[in-house]
């Protein structure tokens, strides 16, 4: 279960000497005894400066507690409550999984008495519905460094807004470290969404000028907020209600039309339009340095190509529903070093641990420019071919192989040449009903192409 924090712009104290007499109230009483309160002079807070640099354990006392107690209420808040705090459901209290369910709609009857004849047979039979589920891990695990040198902290006590300054310092490089990675694992996850045709991606029919793209969204989000099966890689009956849609458009997209014609063509009012849009700078665009340092580690992680680069360029846009991406934090903290005496300094630290993941059963649709766009050139099943027994339980999976790089529709539909025989659903998992003496074929069918097949052959025992 997730909490959502509490927005900590108003926990620091509006002034120096407040700053100082919070953390002065909290502490020891060996502390209390020897350094003084402090009032709005210049001259006091240079005798409380002295009290506190002069003596190695009061110094200690107060960096800790200025980084663990003051310092981190803010930075929680700052990252948390920054740009994407739209995408973000809360902090996970325990565990390390978030487990998401989705249940299908219930199957219809027809209300006929001739059905009811033998009502003392049915009226306590089961019907278990088609329950799906989803768990998302931790996914993300970073820290960041600083570092506090005695002379920094003399230096806050050389005037009354020297504290702020000095607490600015230690914050905003860490605030901004944090929230600019995030920025960028959160674009390239989703360009790594629509590269993989996980996000259905819809093609401009023209796409000339601006004008003309606006019609083509306008027609195709008209059919979003109804319940369909196509606008979610589950491929279940899910809807977006309009007050839970979120846009995330590219600036320059967003710089070529009004509020009004973009509210317009999302078919949302104006209103609700500016609340639930997100502006990037671009779809394409990257700190490939700073990602380099990222994912340093990830065995996973490429830069794009210079193909996919220029397909994710023909995006302008992506209507979503506000559950489709899930941020949860699971830790955010600060810590610190032992005093240094060889560099007479400190260490803060920021770990920060989160889920940055996208829910299969929401849906999200892209739209692009025709050069977005590449061809599928097969569909591969694995295994080829296996021997199963009656009642057994497996799974396939497909891979989709695209002509060149670029974006495309990766989703196959799964079928059983003999459904009596192999049930399989549309995640690839089959199970054997009955022992044949012929082999049962399954197919993987493009969704993009549907000339393009993989199959794989199943022996019955």
């Amino acid at each position: 279960m997730s909490v959502q924090p509490i927005y900590a712009a108003g926990l620091l104290p509006g002034s120096a000497a407040g700053v100082i007499n919070q953390i002065r109230s909290e502490a020891s009483v060996d502390y209390q005894n020897s350094v003084p309160e402090m009032e709005e002079t210049t001259e006091s807070i240079r005798r409380v400066g002295t009290a506190i640099v002069s003596y190695q354990p009061h110094m200690n006392e107060f960096v800790n507690a200025l980084v663990n107690r003051i310092a981190l209420s803010i930075l929680q808040s700052k990252v948390y409550y920054n740009d994407l705090k739209k995408f973000k459901k809360g902090i996970l209290e325990l565990g390390e999984n978030v487990q998401e369910i989705y249940v299908e709609l219930a199957k219809p009857y027809d209300y006929l008495w001739k059905n009811f004849k033998d009502k003392e047979s049915t009226v306590m039979k089961r019907t278990t519905p088609n329950v799906l589920s989803m768990y998302h891990t931790i996914n993300y695990s970073k820290y960041y460094r600083n570092t506090v040198t005695e002379t920094m902290i003399r230096m806050a006590f050389t005037s009354l807004d020297g504290v702020y300054r000095f607490i600015d310092g230690i914050i905003n490089s860490l605030v901004s470290s944090a929230n600019y990675d995030e920025y960028l694992v959160f674009k390239y996850s989703i360009d790594l969404l629509i590269l993989n045709g996980i996000i259905k991606t819809i093609k401009y029919k023209d796409d000339s000028n601006t004008a003309k793209k606006i019609i083509d969204i306008k027609a195709n989000t008209d059919k979003f907020y109804f319940m369909r099966k196509d606008f979610n890689a589950a491929g279940v009956h899910s809807f977006c209600p309009k007050e839970n849609a979120m846009i995330i458009i590219s600036a320059d997209f967003n710089a070529e039309s009004s509020v009004d014609v973009l509210a317009y063509a999302f078919n949302l009012d104006k209103a609700d339009f500016i609340g639930n849009r997100f502006t990037i700078d671009s779809f394409h665009e990257f700190d490939w340095d700073r990602m380099d340092e990222l994912f340093a580690n990830d065995p996973d992680y490429t830069r794009f190509t210079e193909e996919q680069i220029t397909a994710l360029s023909n995006v302008d846009s992506i209507l979503c529903d506000s559950d489709f991406i899930m941020i949860y934090e699971k830790l955010f903290d600060t810590g610190m070093s032992p005093w240094d005496a060889e560099s007479r300094s400190y260490n803060v630290f920021l770990h920060d641990m989160k889920i940055i993941t996208a829910s299969p059963f929401k849906n999200a649709v892209a739209f692009a420019g025709s050069g977005a766009f590449a061809e599928i050139s097969k569909v591969t099943v694995t295994p080829g071919s296996i021997s199963l027994n009656q009642e057994d339980i497996y799974s396939f999976k497909a891979s989709v192989a695209l002509v060149s790089e670029g974006i495309a529709n990766k989703g196959v539909v799964w079928s059983s040449q003999d459904p009596t025989k192999v049930a399989i659903d549309s995640f690839g998992n089959v199970k054997i009903l009955t022992s044949s003496t012929e082999a049962v074929k399954i197919y993987a069918t493009s969704e993009q192409d549907s000339t393009k097949k993989g199959e794989a052959t199943i022996n019955c025992n």
